[in-house]
C-alpha cells in the first residue's frame, strides 16, 4: 500500500495476506470468548454436581465422628460364640 513501483500482483499479496491475518485473530479472539465464557458457565454446574455427590456420599456412608454424635458407638460390642456347648 503506498509502495512506489508496486504492482497490482504485489498489492493484491498484500491485501490477501492482510486478509488471512484479520481472519486469524477473528478466529483466535472468538476461541478465546469462547473459552471464558465456557468457564464461567461451567465451573457453577462442576461445584453444584460436586456438592450433591459429596452431599449424597455423606448421608450414605458418614464418618466417624457423624455416627458418634448420632450414637452409633454408644454402648460396647458385645460377641457370642456359636457352638461354645459343644465342646
Amino acid at each position: 500500500k503506498g509502495k512506489k513501483g508496486a504492482t497490482g500482483l504485489n498489492q493484491f499479496g498484500d491485501d490477501f495476506m492482510e486478509g488471512c491475518a484479520e481472519l486469524y485473530r477473528l478466529a483466535i479472539g472468538g476461541a478465546e470468548n469462547c473459552g471464558s465464557c465456557i468457564k464461567r458457565s461451567a465451573y457453577p454446574i462442576k461445584e453444584q454436581l460436586l456438592q450433591g455427590y459429596d452431599s449424597a456420599r455423606q448421608t450414605t456412608n458418614p464418618n466417624a465422628d457423624a455416627r458418634t454424635a448420632r450414637g452409633d458407638f454408644s454402648t460396647a460390642p458385645t460377641f457370642e460364640q456359636s457352638g461354645a456347648s459343644d465342646r
